[in-house]
C-alpha cells in the first residue's frame, strides 16, 4: 500500500482542494476498519484514546482513527534486528536483558525540524523517574527522528536525536505520519507497548509498567 501522508489535525476537506485527487473517494474508518460517516468519524475523533491518520490507495483517500496505545509484540528475530539496528544507528548497544524504549520523531509534514528547540533535548532520566531500580538499571532509551528530515540536522545532533537512516523504524513501527514524537517500549521477550503521537513521560512509564507487571505474573 502506498502511503499517503497528510498534515495531521487539518480539516479533512484537504484531499479536494487540489485537482489531483478529487476525483477520488474519501472512506473514513474507525479503529476496527468498518466504514463510516464522516459525521461519525468526527464525532468519535477523541485525542485522549484515538488519532487520525491518512493514507491513499490506488483508488481511495483513507481516513483513519487509530487507537493511541496499545500492546503487542514482536518476534525474536525482529526484536535482535531492531537491537542491532539502534546499535549501529547510535553505537550504545542494548543488552538482549535490556529494556529499549525507541522515540520516534517526525515532526509535522511540509515544516522544517523543531528539533533545534530545547524542548527535544534527551530525557533519559523523564522515563524511568519514579520506576524501582531495578527496571532503571535495565531501561535503554533511543532518540531517533523521521528519514524525511535532513540525516546532518544540526538541531537533532545538538539535542541527541539520531537518523533513522534505513527507514527501519518507521517502517516497522510508524508507517503512518503522526505529528511530533512517538514511542514504543520493547520488552527482551519481545513484548510491546506504543504510544501514536504527541506525549508526556508519564503515559510511557505506565505502559512500561503494565509491561513488567505481565512478565512477572
Amino acid at each position: 500500500m502506498k502511503l499517503f501522508l497528510i498534515i495531521l489535525l487539518l480539516p479533512l476537506s484537504v484531499f479536494s482542494q487540489t485537482s489531483t485527487v478529487i476525483d477520488k473517494p474519501i472512506v473514513y474508518l474507525n479503529e476496527n476498519d468498518s466504514i463510516i460517516s464522516q459525521k461519525d468519524f468526527d464525532k468519535q475523533l477523541h485525542h485522549a484514546v484515538n488519532i487520525e491518520g491518512y493514507y491513499e490507495t490506488d483508488t481511495t483517500f483513507v481516513a483513519k482513527l487509530y487507537t493511541r496505545s496499545f500492546f503487542d509484540s514482536i518476534s525474536p528475530g525482529n526484536n535482535q534486528k531492531i537491537r542491532e539496528y539502534v546499535s549501529m544507528l547510535t553505537g550504545n548497544k542494548p543488552e538482549d536483558s535490556d529494556i529499549i524504549i525507541i522515540q520516534f520523531y517526525s515532526g509535522l509534514r511540509n515544516r522544517i525540524s523543531d528539533l533545534d528547540q530545547p524542548y527535544w533535548k534527551k530525557k533519559d532520566k523523564d522515563y524511568v523517574r519514579g520506576l524501582p531500580k531495578s527496571i532503571k538499571k535495565q531501561v535503554k532509551a533511543y532518540y531517533i527522528y523521521h528519514h524525511d528530515f535532513s540525516p546532518e540536522d544540526s538541531g537533532a545532533k545538538k539535542w541527541g536525536w539520531v537518523y533513522d537512516k534505513n527507514r527501519l523504524i518507521e517502517y516497522a513501527f510508524f508507517p503512518i505520519h503522526f505529528n511530533y514524537n512517538n514511542t514504543i517500549v520493547i520488552m527482551p521477550d519481545g513484548k510491546t507497548f506504543t504510544y501514536y503521537g504527541e506525549h508526556g513521560p508519564d503515559q510511557i512509564k505506565e505502559g512500561l509498567k503494565e509491561l513488567v507487571s505481565q512478565n512477572n505474573d
